[in-house]
Protein backbone atom coordinates (compact mmCIF):
# COMPACT_ATOMS: atom_id res chain seq x y z
CA UNK A 1 0.00 0.00 0.00
CA UNK A 2 1.43 3.39 -0.98
CA UNK A 3 2.26 6.13 1.48
CA UNK A 4 -0.35 8.32 -0.15
CA UNK A 5 -3.13 5.76 0.43
CA UNK A 6 -1.98 5.10 4.01
CA UNK A 7 -2.20 8.81 4.67
CA UNK A 8 -5.65 8.85 3.08
CA UNK A 9 -6.90 6.11 5.39
CA UNK A 10 -5.41 7.81 8.46
CA UNK A 11 -7.05 11.03 7.33
CA UNK A 12 -10.38 9.24 6.99
CA UNK A 13 -10.27 7.84 10.51
CA UNK A 14 -9.70 11.21 12.10
CA UNK A 15 -12.68 13.39 12.89
CA UNK A 16 -11.67 16.23 10.62
CA UNK A 17 -12.83 19.79 10.24
CA UNK A 18 -14.04 20.19 6.66
CA UNK A 19 -12.14 22.53 4.39
CA UNK A 20 -14.16 25.28 2.75
CA UNK A 21 -15.14 25.25 -0.90
CA UNK A 22 -17.76 26.97 -3.01
CA UNK A 23 -20.76 26.25 -0.79
CA UNK A 24 -19.38 24.83 2.45
CA UNK A 25 -17.12 26.52 4.97
CA UNK A 26 -15.09 25.04 7.86
CA UNK A 27 -17.04 23.82 10.86
CA UNK A 28 -16.25 26.01 13.83
CA UNK A 29 -15.31 24.18 17.03
CA UNK A 30 -18.24 25.45 19.04
CA UNK A 31 -20.64 23.97 16.49
CA UNK A 32 -19.44 20.43 17.16
CA UNK A 33 -20.87 18.31 19.96
CA UNK A 34 -21.22 14.57 19.63
CA UNK A 35 -21.69 14.88 15.87
CA UNK A 36 -19.61 16.47 13.16
CA UNK A 37 -21.53 18.73 10.80
CA UNK A 38 -20.68 20.51 7.63
CA UNK A 39 -22.05 24.06 7.57
CA UNK A 40 -23.66 25.87 4.68
CA UNK A 41 -22.33 29.41 4.54
CA UNK A 42 -25.44 31.61 4.78
CA UNK A 43 -26.97 34.40 6.85
CA UNK A 44 -30.07 34.29 9.04
CA UNK A 45 -33.21 34.86 6.95
CA UNK A 46 -31.55 33.94 3.66
CA UNK A 47 -33.42 31.77 1.15
CA UNK A 48 -31.36 28.69 0.25
CA UNK A 49 -31.50 26.17 -2.56
CA UNK A 50 -31.50 22.41 -2.32
CA UNK A 51 -28.05 20.91 -2.76
CA UNK A 52 -29.27 17.52 -3.99
CA UNK A 53 -32.35 16.12 -5.66
CA UNK A 54 -34.58 14.46 -3.09
CA UNK A 55 -37.92 13.97 -1.41
CA UNK A 56 -38.83 15.73 1.82
CA UNK A 57 -39.84 13.20 4.48
CA UNK A 58 -42.80 14.11 6.67
CA UNK A 59 -42.19 11.17 9.00
CA UNK A 60 -38.92 9.50 9.91
CA UNK A 61 -37.21 7.71 12.78
CA UNK A 62 -36.25 9.87 15.75
CA UNK A 63 -33.17 12.06 15.41
CA UNK A 64 -30.77 13.04 18.21
CA UNK A 65 -32.39 15.62 20.50
CA UNK A 66 -29.88 18.32 19.51
CA UNK A 67 -31.17 18.17 15.89
CA UNK A 68 -33.71 20.96 16.43
CA UNK A 69 -36.38 21.54 13.73
CA UNK A 70 -34.66 19.42 11.07
CA UNK A 71 -35.53 19.18 7.38
CA UNK A 72 -35.01 15.60 6.23
CA UNK A 73 -34.56 14.63 2.58
CA UNK A 74 -34.41 11.16 1.14
CA UNK A 75 -31.76 11.29 -1.58
CA UNK A 76 -30.17 8.92 -4.04
CA UNK A 77 -26.68 8.91 -5.54
CA UNK A 78 -25.34 6.55 -8.18
CA UNK A 79 -21.78 5.26 -8.05
CA UNK A 80 -19.55 2.69 -9.72
CA UNK A 81 -18.41 -0.24 -7.61
CA UNK A 82 -17.33 -3.81 -8.38
CA UNK A 83 -17.74 -3.18 -12.12
CA UNK A 84 -21.35 -2.06 -11.97
CA UNK A 85 -23.46 1.01 -11.35
CA UNK A 86 -25.06 0.98 -7.90
CA UNK A 87 -27.40 3.31 -6.00
CA UNK A 88 -27.08 4.72 -2.51
CA UNK A 89 -30.26 5.83 -0.71
CA UNK A 90 -29.79 7.98 2.37
CA UNK A 91 -31.28 10.77 4.46
CA UNK A 92 -29.75 14.21 4.03
CA UNK A 93 -30.51 16.48 6.99
CA UNK A 94 -30.59 20.30 7.22
CA UNK A 95 -30.60 21.91 10.68
CA UNK A 96 -31.16 25.65 11.05
CA UNK A 97 -33.70 26.30 8.27
CA UNK A 98 -37.47 26.19 7.79
CA UNK A 99 -39.35 25.17 4.65
CA UNK A 100 -40.90 27.82 2.43
CA UNK A 101 -44.69 27.84 2.34
CA UNK A 102 -44.99 26.73 -1.28
CA UNK A 103 -42.42 23.94 -1.30
CA UNK A 104 -42.99 20.66 -3.11
CA UNK A 105 -42.21 17.29 -1.53
CA UNK A 106 -40.26 16.23 -4.61
CA UNK A 107 -37.40 18.68 -5.15
CA UNK A 108 -34.70 18.97 -7.76
CA UNK A 109 -31.31 20.38 -6.88
CA UNK A 110 -30.71 24.15 -6.95
CA UNK A 111 -34.37 25.01 -6.23
CA UNK A 112 -35.37 27.54 -3.55
CA UNK A 113 -36.93 25.53 -0.74
CA UNK A 114 -36.10 26.94 2.71
CA UNK A 115 -35.24 30.05 4.70
CA UNK A 116 -32.46 29.98 7.25
CA UNK A 117 -33.25 30.46 10.93
CA UNK A 118 -29.57 30.63 11.93
CA UNK A 119 -26.32 32.03 10.59
CA UNK A 120 -25.10 28.87 8.92
CA UNK A 121 -27.09 25.69 8.32
CA UNK A 122 -25.76 22.38 9.61
CA UNK A 123 -25.63 19.45 7.19
CA UNK A 124 -25.29 15.73 7.88
CA UNK A 125 -26.32 12.38 6.30
CA UNK A 126 -27.48 9.13 7.85
CA UNK A 127 -28.24 5.50 6.95
CA UNK A 128 -29.26 2.43 8.96
CA UNK A 129 -26.58 0.24 7.39
CA UNK A 130 -23.03 1.18 6.52
CA UNK A 131 -23.27 2.86 3.14
CA UNK A 132 -20.52 2.28 0.61
CA UNK A 133 -20.99 5.59 -1.21
CA UNK A 134 -21.14 7.78 1.92
CA UNK A 135 -18.13 5.99 3.39
CA UNK A 136 -16.24 6.58 0.14
CA UNK A 137 -16.70 10.36 0.11
CA UNK A 138 -16.88 11.24 3.81
CA UNK A 139 -13.75 12.68 5.41
CA UNK A 140 -14.35 11.19 8.87
CA UNK A 141 -15.46 7.94 10.44
CA UNK A 142 -19.29 7.95 10.75
CA UNK A 143 -20.81 8.37 14.21
CA UNK A 144 -23.19 5.61 15.30
CA UNK A 145 -26.26 6.68 17.27
CA UNK A 146 -29.54 4.87 18.03
CA UNK A 147 -29.29 2.44 15.11
CA UNK A 148 -28.05 4.91 12.50
CA UNK A 149 -24.68 5.89 11.07
CA UNK A 150 -24.17 9.67 10.67
CA UNK A 151 -21.74 10.89 7.99
CA UNK A 152 -20.21 14.17 6.95
CA UNK A 153 -21.62 14.98 3.48
CA UNK A 154 -18.36 14.78 1.56
CA UNK A 155 -20.11 14.49 -1.79
CA UNK A 156 -20.60 18.30 -1.68
CA UNK A 157 -16.93 19.15 -1.31
CA UNK A 158 -14.66 19.71 -4.27
CA UNK A 159 -11.62 18.91 -2.14
CA UNK A 160 -12.94 15.46 -1.18
CA UNK A 161 -11.70 12.60 -3.33
CA UNK A 162 -14.81 10.69 -4.46
CA UNK A 163 -13.30 7.46 -5.78
CA UNK A 164 -16.62 5.86 -6.70
CA UNK A 165 -17.77 8.71 -8.95
CA UNK A 166 -15.14 7.62 -11.48
CA UNK A 167 -16.44 4.94 -13.81
CA UNK A 168 -14.28 2.25 -15.33
CA UNK A 169 -13.08 3.61 -18.65
CA UNK A 170 -14.14 0.40 -20.36
CA UNK A 171 -17.71 1.70 -19.99
CA UNK A 172 -17.05 4.39 -22.61
CA UNK A 173 -16.77 4.20 -26.39
CA UNK A 174 -13.26 5.59 -26.37
CA UNK A 175 -12.33 3.94 -29.67
CA UNK A 176 -15.32 4.66 -31.88
CA UNK A 177 -15.40 8.34 -31.05
CA UNK A 178 -12.38 9.00 -33.26
CA UNK A 179 -14.71 8.43 -36.22
CA UNK A 180 -16.94 11.34 -35.25
CA UNK A 181 -14.60 14.29 -34.86
CA UNK A 182 -13.95 15.54 -38.40
CA UNK A 183 -17.36 16.76 -39.50
CA UNK A 184 -18.78 19.77 -37.63
CA UNK A 185 -21.67 19.21 -35.26
CA UNK A 186 -24.28 21.98 -35.65
CA UNK A 187 -25.55 21.24 -32.13
CA UNK A 188 -22.11 21.71 -30.57
CA UNK A 189 -21.03 25.39 -30.47
CA UNK A 190 -17.64 24.38 -29.03
CA UNK A 191 -16.75 22.18 -32.03
CA UNK A 192 -13.29 22.65 -33.45
CA UNK A 193 -11.74 20.70 -36.34
CA UNK A 194 -10.41 17.31 -35.32
CA UNK A 195 -11.37 17.49 -31.64
CA UNK A 196 -14.37 16.19 -29.69
CA UNK A 197 -15.29 17.05 -26.10
CA UNK A 198 -16.40 13.99 -24.15
CA UNK A 199 -16.30 15.07 -20.47
CA UNK A 200 -15.84 11.71 -18.74
CA UNK A 201 -14.91 10.96 -15.12
CA UNK A 202 -12.90 7.76 -15.48
CA UNK A 203 -10.74 5.40 -13.48
CA UNK A 204 -8.18 3.68 -15.67
CA UNK A 205 -5.64 1.10 -14.68
CA UNK A 206 -2.57 1.56 -16.87
CA UNK A 207 1.15 0.97 -16.77
CA UNK A 208 3.31 3.93 -15.80
CA UNK A 209 5.85 4.11 -18.62
CA UNK A 210 7.26 7.57 -17.87
CA UNK A 211 7.15 10.12 -15.06
CA UNK A 212 5.46 13.47 -15.62
CA UNK A 213 7.55 16.23 -17.16
CA UNK A 214 7.16 19.85 -16.15
CA UNK A 215 5.40 22.02 -18.69
CA UNK A 216 7.09 25.13 -19.99
CA UNK A 217 4.28 27.12 -18.44
CA UNK A 218 1.61 26.21 -15.87
CA UNK A 219 -1.91 26.51 -17.22
CA UNK A 220 -5.32 26.36 -15.57
CA UNK A 221 -8.34 24.18 -16.18
CA UNK A 222 -11.09 26.11 -14.44
CA UNK A 223 -9.40 27.22 -11.22
CA UNK A 224 -7.06 24.21 -11.06
CA UNK A 225 -3.36 24.75 -11.94
CA UNK A 226 -1.68 22.06 -14.04
CA UNK A 227 2.09 21.96 -14.18
CA UNK A 228 3.22 18.59 -15.56
CA UNK A 229 2.30 16.03 -18.20
CA UNK A 230 2.79 12.33 -18.85
CA UNK A 231 1.59 9.99 -21.56
CA UNK A 232 0.19 6.51 -21.00
CA UNK A 233 -1.34 3.96 -23.33
CA UNK A 234 -4.65 2.33 -22.46
CA UNK A 235 -5.93 -0.44 -24.71
CA UNK A 236 -3.75 0.79 -27.54
CA UNK A 237 -4.83 4.44 -27.33
CA UNK A 238 -2.72 7.29 -26.02
CA UNK A 239 -3.83 9.46 -23.11
CA UNK A 240 -2.14 12.77 -22.31
CA UNK A 241 -2.37 13.14 -18.52
CA UNK A 242 -1.98 16.57 -16.93
CA UNK A 243 -1.15 16.87 -13.22
CA UNK A 244 -1.55 19.47 -10.50
CA UNK A 245 1.48 20.80 -8.60
CA UNK A 246 3.12 18.16 -6.44
CA UNK A 247 1.85 15.13 -8.35
CA UNK A 248 5.12 14.68 -10.23
CA UNK A 249 6.96 14.13 -6.93
CA UNK A 250 4.20 11.85 -5.56
CA UNK A 251 4.45 9.59 -8.59
CA UNK A 252 8.25 9.53 -8.51
CA UNK A 253 8.24 8.71 -4.77
CA UNK A 254 5.48 6.10 -4.78
CA UNK A 255 5.56 4.38 -8.17
CA UNK A 256 8.23 2.63 -10.18
CA UNK A 257 8.23 2.75 -13.95
CA UNK A 258 6.32 -0.28 -15.15
CA UNK A 259 3.92 -0.28 -12.17
CA UNK A 260 0.20 -0.57 -12.79
CA UNK A 261 -1.42 2.62 -11.50
CA UNK A 262 -5.06 3.59 -11.09
CA UNK A 263 -5.55 7.11 -12.46
CA UNK A 264 -8.71 9.02 -11.53
CA UNK A 265 -9.13 11.61 -14.23
CA UNK A 266 -11.50 13.96 -15.98
CA UNK A 267 -11.19 13.26 -19.69
CA UNK A 268 -11.93 16.48 -21.54
CA UNK A 269 -11.85 15.22 -25.10
CA UNK A 270 -10.00 13.48 -27.89
CA UNK A 271 -8.18 14.51 -31.04
CA UNK A 272 -8.80 12.80 -34.36
CA UNK A 273 -5.41 13.66 -35.83
CA UNK A 274 -3.34 12.93 -32.73
CA UNK A 275 -5.38 9.82 -31.85
CA UNK A 276 -5.06 10.76 -28.18
CA UNK A 277 -7.23 11.85 -25.27
CA UNK A 278 -6.58 14.84 -23.04
CA UNK A 279 -7.20 14.14 -19.34
CA UNK A 280 -6.74 16.02 -16.05
CA UNK A 281 -5.76 13.75 -13.16
CA UNK A 282 -7.64 14.16 -9.89
CA UNK A 283 -5.73 11.47 -7.97
CA UNK A 284 -3.95 8.16 -8.37
CA UNK A 285 -3.28 5.00 -6.38
CA UNK A 286 -1.54 1.66 -6.76
CA UNK A 287 -4.54 -0.23 -5.39
CA UNK A 288 -8.07 -0.41 -6.75
CA UNK A 289 -10.94 1.80 -5.55
CA UNK A 290 -12.68 -1.33 -4.27
CA UNK A 291 -9.68 -2.14 -2.08
CA UNK A 292 -9.61 1.41 -0.72
CA UNK A 293 -13.28 1.36 0.22
CA UNK A 294 -13.19 -2.20 1.60
CA UNK A 295 -10.31 -1.14 3.84
CA UNK A 296 -12.38 1.79 5.13
CA UNK A 297 -15.42 -0.39 5.74
CA UNK A 298 -13.35 -2.94 7.66
CA UNK A 299 -11.77 -0.21 9.77
CA UNK A 300 -15.21 1.13 10.70
CA UNK A 301 -16.48 -2.36 11.58
CA UNK A 302 -13.41 -2.97 13.74
CA UNK A 303 -13.91 0.42 15.42
CA UNK A 304 -17.47 -0.52 16.40
CA UNK A 305 -16.64 -4.21 17.05
CA UNK A 306 -19.09 -5.37 14.39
Amino acid sequence: MSKKIKNLIILFLLTLILVSCQTVRPVEQEEISEFDFATLNCNRGEVIKTLLKGKILKSYDALPPEFIDPIVFQCESTFYYNSEVQTSTYQFIYIGASLLDDFSEELSSKVDFARTTEDGVKLICRTKELDTYLVSCSTAIPKKYDGYYYYLPGMLLNNTMKFLNFYNISEYDYKGIFNHTIEPDPKDPSWIPGFSYVNWNVCMNAQLTSYPELLDKTFYYGNVPLESKAEITYDGIKFELYFQPGFKKYLEDECKLGDDVYFYAFVEGCGYYTKSYRAYVRDFSVISPEEIIEERLNLIKDYYNE
